[in-house]
């Protein structure tokens, strides 16, 4: 955070961390919380510049297209609008903010970290898909949604970010103060198909 007090996790009184399994692989569904993970909201017309300028300070490239995401190693960019993109990753947030806001000083952009409004939540495993089709209406076939596509969408009723990391895989982005209810279901939705907490 700005003032230098450490962030906390919205999940931190469940204590994950001491209820993570010792044999995950052996779960047909995972669920981890992704902790300290960078999110930064850019707002802007999508032009070459501004790809530009992404792509060398994030390493990763502006998707153009709905449901799309720019991946390349740890970062990622999640097409929100035509205008509005959900830059994450494991890095450090407030500088790679701070870094996109001096080379977008001359652009008709906004650059905001935040982090500390979301809170995500990876669900891997062969049965993650059926798993989240008991609270999602998004059409989760590989034909309509696979690897590389994210969009807003309900999941048990709460606004998400959804965002299909690979074949079996998905990061779950909420807003914090929604963390809780929202893991409480996916924990009890996962009861069917033997889910563990991982770490």
């Amino acid at each position: 955070m700005a003032d230098g007090t450490p962030r906390q996790s919205p999940l931190a009184h469940r204590a994950l961390g001491l209820r993570a399994v010792a044999d995950p692989e052996r779960a047909r569904v995972r669920l981890c919380e992704m902790r300290d993970r960078a999110c930064i909201g850019l707002r802007g017309a999508a032009t070459q510049e501004l790809r530009h300028i992404v792509a060398e300070h994030a390493g990763c490239g502006l998707p153009l297209n709905p449901h799309e995401a720019a991946v390349h190693g740890g970062m990622a960019a999640l097409w929100l609008g035509p205008d509005e993109w959900l830059i994450t990753g494991d890095t450090d947030g407030p500088a790679l903010t701070a870094a996109l806001q001096r080379a977008l000083r001359t652009q008709f952009a906004s650059v905001t970290d935040v982090s500390d409004a979301w809170c995500v939540t990876r669900l891997a495993g062969p049965d993650a898909r059926d798993m989240l089709a008991k609270g999602c209406g998004l059409d989760l076939h590989p034909r309509a949604f696979r690897p590389g596509h994210a969009t807003r969408t309900l999941l048990a009723q709460a606004t998400v970010v959804l965002h299909q990391t690979g074949d079996d895989a998905y990061d779950i982005f909420v807003r914090r103060s929604y963390a809780d209810y929202l893991w409480q279901w996916l924990e009890d939705a996962g009861k069917e198909f033997g889910l563990a907490v991982v770490q």
